[in-house]
């Protein structure tokens, strides 16, 4: 019925960012409007939303949870009437201001978008006009929220922060004190370290490490950052591992003792501060991979805890 109309949502900060206490502002304009229409609501919703993602493949256990968590956690949530008391919507009024402050509903507290494969933190404005005879319209608009977790334990591993880490890679850590012999698995000693474990989201991870001792050919050298998703109620448990980018450090051999830098900027949008709300919990790790010319793959797999 409103196949001529459409909304716009111009949010009035460029980014689309916002923090805590701030004001979200903006303009909603109504274009195509050519005639007046009678008994005309528009409302404007601004809503936080933590949401159980069913995915893409076929998982017992997230059917399950899916079924359990049909209701999303509503963080926030803010509605006006910009046409209350308007009897007929004109030709000469399409554009409304608008002005949401970022603050938690009820009990609940904000947490930062983020984009999972099961677990997702969405912010956005819903325009909506409503008429007694021709239907709705709706659009909506994405924002993004930044939060600086202030609970206990995040202050904890704040205070630990910066936290180095040293590491050394021997073929033994991988066959767990084994000593039988697999010819499959070169000879190898690595060694290095990162700047912190704990990592500021806003910052690169950073480290160093160098190659001491190797009797096989080296075909690449990886970096991986994987986010950890997992979801659980009462007796149903999702742990989801899914690869978030992969940088490319080295291709080929590399000299003996030469210091090589671990160096990673972590994506805006598939990235978040670690949290444990709820149902849900969001943590991350970086593995640094060793891949052979015979095929063989060496890992060494570092928890991280980002914070904001």
């Amino acid at each position: 019925m409103f196949s001529n109309l459409a909304f716009e949502i111009k949010i009035d900060r460029p980014s689309l960012i916002f923090k805590p206490g701030e004001y979200v502002t903006g303009t909603l304009n109504l274009k195509g409007l050519q005639q007046s229409i009678p008994l005309a609501t528009i409302t404007l919703t601004a809503e936080g939303r933590l949401r159980f993602n069913r995915g893409h493949r076929k998982n017992q256990n997230a059917e399950s949870l899916e079924h359990l968590l049909r209701e999303p956690h509503i963080l926030m949530k803010d509605k006006v009437y910009l046409t209350e008391g308007t009897k007929k919507l004109t030709t000469e009024r399409n554009s409304w201001p608008f002005k949401f402050k970022i603050k938690p509903e009820n009990n609940y507290k904000l947490l930062e978008s983020y984009t999972g494969v099961y677990i997702s933190v969405v912010y956005d404005i819903t325009a909506e006009l409503k008429t007694p005879t021709q239907g709705v319209l709706r659009h909506s608009q994405n924002f993004y929220i930044q939060v600086a977790d202030d609970t206990e334990a995040t202050k904890q591993v704040k205070n630990d922060y910066p936290r180095p880490l040293s590491f050394t890679m021997l073929p033994d850590n991988l066959l767990k004190g084994n000593t039988v012999v697999n010819r499959k698995v070169p000879n190898f000693k690595i060694t290095g370290s990162l700047k912190s474990d704990i990592v500021n989201i806003n910052d690169e991870i950073e480290g160093v490490f160098a190659i001491e001792e190797c009797d096989h050919d080296i075909k690449s050298i990886e970096l991986q950052l994987v986010r950890v998703e997992v979801v659980e109620v009462k007796d149903t448990r999702l742990i989801e591992a899914t690869e978030v980018q992969n940088v490319q450090i080295a291709d080929g051999n590399v000299i003996k003792y030469l210091e090589l830098l671990v160096h990673m900027v972590l994506p805006r949008f598939y990235s978040c501060p670690s949290f444990s709300y709820k149902e849900y919990t969001v943590n991350f790790e970086m593995n640094l991979i060793f891949i052979f010319t015979n095929g063989f793959k060496v890992t060494h797999n570092f928890p991280l805890y980002l914070f904001r």
